[in-house]
């Protein structure tokens, strides 16, 4: 009997020890949960405008390189770049993508080169006062106009995806050899992520914190 009751407490003690444990990395993965939303939660408040630059630049001059541009893909037996043997409906949402992304594109770079040109014609009155009260916060603010057509060149994006997913199941799919197919697919899913995150990037921008005007009062 007591040989029993020593194997009894054995057991409870490793069944306890197992449940202890599996307890502990419980918390322990809530804590990395609870840690990882507050960082995201920081980053997600913080206007970085550089990365609305660089992505609409970047979309745009991908796009332009894969249609006109870029090598054939290695092992393919078409001479044409990659994206000149895309579907018609994709071809058309990528132009689109393009055109609308381009405008946005130029914008901005209008606001950043040019402001007091771009103040004078505007007709937000609110942003006119902007540029003249806090310049810095001009500059960084990403204005509701190029945030939409931001968020509509990721919606063509998306759509052109989308669109050649379905192209790969019919039968104009063997057209175009799987090397260059390949190359489609992974190409389209890199610009509408991209276009994602710079989409995210210009609603964070939508209003930026106010900057020190002391210190532009210097060069104004």
């Amino acid at each position: 009997s007591s040989s029993s009751a020593a194997a009894t407490s054995t057991a409870t003690d490793a069944s306890l020890g197992v449940k202890t444990g599996a307890f502990q990395a419980e918390i322990e993965e809530t804590q990395r949960i609870a840690a990882q939303q507050q960082l995201d939660a920081l980053r997600e408040g913080f206007c970085e405008r550089w990365r609305v630059d660089d992505g609409l630049s970047e979309i745009v001059n991908t796009i332009r390189d894969l249609r006109f541009e870029s090598p054939p893909s290695a092992g393919s037996s078409s001479r044409m770049p990659p994206f000149a043997t895309l579907p018609p409906d994709v071809a058309e949402s990528l132009q689109h993508a393009e055109l609308t992304l381009e405008r946005a594109r130029m914008r901005l770079s209008a606001r950043m080169y040019n402001p007091e040109a771009l103040a004078s014609v505007r007709a937000d009155i609110a942003d006119r006062n902007l540029y003249r009260r806090d310049p810095g916060q001009f500059f960084a603010k990403i204005p509701e106009a190029e945030t939409q057509q931001i968020g509509q060149g990721y919606m063509d994006l998306k759509a052109a995806s989308n669109q050649f997913e379905d192209s790969e199941f019919t039968d104009a799919a063997h057209l175009v050899d799987s090397m260059t197919r390949q190359r489609q697919k992974y190409g389209l899913e890199a610009l509408r992520e991209l276009a994602f995150s710079t989409y995210r990037s210009a609603q964070r921008c939508s209003n930026p914190k106010a900057s020190n005007p002391d210190f532009y009062r210097f060069f104004w």
